[in-house]
């Protein structure tokens, strides 16, 4: 449902009132309360954080308020993982490019050989005559 709405879900008593299958399946494991908030990163939902207790009614307001804030930058640390994982990711796409290039320079092309076999360049810096 959070994931859903993108909206906090709190249940303060699981053993009241109609409960979903999955609120079912955590009242039978002791849960009593929880707080459900999604992480949005860039407009998508792409988690939940999840926070519950074998007690009822055990999250007031502030309560909430503090597990969003905490959602809040669990989603900054996340983006920026995901951020400092996509510049390695180039750096290595980059540093491999780089490699095949320098390879395709020295040995397909034969620069080095063209450069001191050319006649004009190796007397380059000799008399005029010998230009």
């Amino acid at each position: 449902e959070a994931l859903l709405t993108r909206r906090t879900v709190v249940r303060g008593d699981l053993q009241k009132g109609h409960r979903r299958f999955e609120e079912d399946l955590l009242y039978t494991a002791g849960i009593h309360s929880f707080v459900f908030t999604p992480l949005i990163l860039r407009g998508a939902a792409i988690g939940t954080f999840n926070v519950a207790s074998n007690q009822p009614e055990s999250f007031n307001v502030d309560a909430v308020l503090f597990i969003e804030q905490v959602a809040l930058n669990m989603t900054t640390a996340v983006a920026n993982a995901q951020a400092y994982a996509e510049i390695q990711r180039l750096k290595d796409e980059l540093q491999r490019e780089n490699v095949y290039l320098k390879d395709e320079l020295s040995t397909e092309h034969h620069f080095f050989e063209v450069v001191g076999t050319n006649p004009a360049l190796t007397n380059f810096g000799g008399s005029p005559a010998a230009r």
